[in-house]
C-alpha cells in the first residue's frame, strides 16, 4: 500500500537519546562502517549537453567529517530504535562530493540477516520523481505537452478533456486514489493491471475540479505510466532503465516485478503489540508500478537526487516547472511536478518520501548548500521525516562549528 509523503516537521526537534525498544526494533547494529565515497553523478553533463551548474568541483581528496559521520550514525541508531523499526539505512552526500552511508540492526529478522550499507529497500514513491522526470524528457522532444488533456489517453474517464497532465504530475486533477479503495486494500497482495487499478478511481467520483487544490492520489502516476507506454510504444521500465538509470550510472536501481531484486534486500515489517510481522508479501509488485514498484539503495538514492537537482537530467525549463510550486499544502510546504518543496527560514528543500506496506523511505536535496539524504526504515509505521529531520540537525550542527 501507497501513502501520500509526510512533509518534513519544522522547526527540526532534537532526537530523544533514551528509547526504548519493542520486540520489533533492531537488537544488533550490523554495520559496515561510514564510507567516503565520490560523488558519483559530478562528472556527466545536462541533458542539453552543457555542464551541470554545480558551483565548486568536489574535491575527490577529501573524507567525510569524522565528527559528522559519527554524528550521523548515532542518528541512525537513535531514530530506528525510537519508530520501532528492525532496522535502518540513512545516506548523506555532502556539497563538496563525499558521501556517507549507514546501516543498523536487521534486514531480516528470520533469516538474522542485517542491514548493510549496500542493501537494496523498496523506495516507494520516491518512484514519482522518476516517473515525473520520464514525462518532462517526453515534453522536451515533443511527444507530448503537460497541457494534454488526457483525454487523448482515456477518452471514457470522467472529465478527461478537463484534466491535464499537468494536474496529473501536481496532484491537482482531482483524481480518487486507488490505493483508498477497499476493493484494492482487500486484495492489494494479487496482481494488478495498471488499467484495473485506474479502472477503480474511475467508478468514483472526482473529489474536486481539476487544478482546484491538491489531493495526494496514486492514480495520478498510473496513469503518467501508461501515457509514456502509450507515447513511447514501450514499457515504462524499459523506458526508465534506458532513459534514467542506464544513462547515469544507477545501478543499484530496479523495478520490482519486473527485474531481478539483488540481494541484500530490506523485508517490511509491521509491529502490533509485542508482535512483528513481516508484510513484504502484502503487496503484490504490480500494485505501486509507476507510482511506486522502484527498488534501490541509499547511495544511487543521493546519486538520483544530486542528479536530478543539479540539472543533468532535464534541461533548464523543464527543471524550474518541476521545482515550481503548483500547489499549496500549508505555510511551508508546497508541490511541483513530482516533487515536494519545503521553505523555511530562508532554507528551500526538495524532497519526496515513499511507502510501500512495511517500509519507509525518504530522500531530501537542499538547494544551497546541495546537501543530499536519503534513508528507509523497515517497519510499516516508521517516520523516516525524523530520520531525515536528524540528519538536518547533525548536518547543521556541523556547519556551525569553528
Amino acid at each position: 500500500m501507497l501513502t501520500q509523503a509526510r512533509p518534513l516537521s519544522r522547526p527540526l526537534l532534537p532526537l530523544l537519546l533514551a528509547l526504548s525498544v519493542s520486540a520489533c526494533a533492531a537488537k544488533e547494529a550490523a554495520v559496515d562502517g561510514p564510507l567516503a565515497l565520490e560523488d558519483a553523478s559530478s562528472d556527466r553533463e545536462r541533458a542539453d549537453g552543457s555542464p551541470g551548474d554545480r558551483g565548486a568541483a568536489p574535491d575527490r581528496t577529501a573524507a567525510f567529517d569524522p565528527a559528522l559521520a559519527a554524528a550521523l550514525q548515532s542518528t541512525l541508531e537513535a531514530t530506528t530504535a525510537q519508530e520501532h523499526s528492525p532496522g535502518g539505512l540513512l545516506g548523506v552526500a555532502a556539497p563538496s562530493g563525499p558521501v556517507w552511508l549507514g546501516a543498523t540492526g536487521q534486514a531480516n529478522i528470520a533469516l538474522k540477516i542485517g542491514m548493510t550499507t549496500g542493501t537494496h529497500f523498496r523506495i516507494g514513491s520516491i518512484t514519482k520523481t522518476f516517473t515525473a522526470a520520464l514525462v518532462l524528457l517526453l515534453s522536451e522532444e515533443g511527444k507530448l505537452s503537460l497541457d494534454d488533456a488526457i483525454a487523448k489517453w482515456f477518452p471514457a474517464f470522467p472529465s478527461a478533456d478537463l484534466i491535464t497532465l499537468k494536474h496529473l504530475l501536481s496532484h491537482t486533477s482531482g483524481i480518487y486514489n486507488y490505493t483508498a479503495s477497499p476493493a484494492f486494500r482487500k486484495d492489494m497482495g494479487k496482481p494488478w493491471t495498471p488499467q484495473q487499478l485506474v479502472e477503480l478511481a474511475g467508478a468514483q467520483p472526482l473529489l474536486f475540479s481539476p487544478g482546484a487544490k491538491f489531493a495526494y492520489s496514486n492514480t495520478n502516476y498510473i496513469m503518467l505510466g501508461m501515457i509514456i507506454e502509450s507515447v513511447t510504444q514501450s514499457t515504462w521500465s524499459q523506458q526508465l532503465h534506458e532513459r534514467l538509470l542506464q544513462r547515469l550510472g544507477l545501478d543499484e536501481t530496479f523495478i520490482e516485478g519486473t527485474d531481478t531484486i539483488p540481494t541484500p534486500f530490506a523485508s517490511g515489517y509491521r509491529l502490533s503489540g509485542n508482535t512483528c510481522t513481516d508484510v513484504t508479501a502484502a503487496t503484490h509488485p504490480s500494485a505501486p508500478w509507476a507510482a511506486g514498484a522502484i527498488v534501490s539503495t541509499t547511495a544511487d538514492l543521493l546519486s538520483w537526487g544530486k542528479a536530478l537537482i543539479g540539472g543533468q537530467v532535464l534541461k533548464p525549463d523543464s527543471l524550474k516547472a518541476m521545482l515550481s510550486k503548483v500547489a499549496t499544502i500549508n505555510s511551508s510546504t508546497s508541490y511541483g511536478l513530482g516533487m515536494f518543496i519545503q521553505e523555511s527560514a530562508g532554507s528551500r528543500d526538495y524532497f519526496h518520501g515513499g511507502t510501500v506496506y512495511g517500509t519507509n523511505a525518504i530522500l531530501v536535496i537542499r538547494e544551497s548548500p546541495r546537501w543530499a539524504i536519503s534513508g528507509a526504515l523497515n517497519e510499516s509505521m516508521a517516520n523516516t521525516d525524523n530520520l531525515a529531520s536528524g540528519a538536518e540537525v547533525a548536518i547543521d550542527a556541523s556547519s556551525s562549528r569553528p
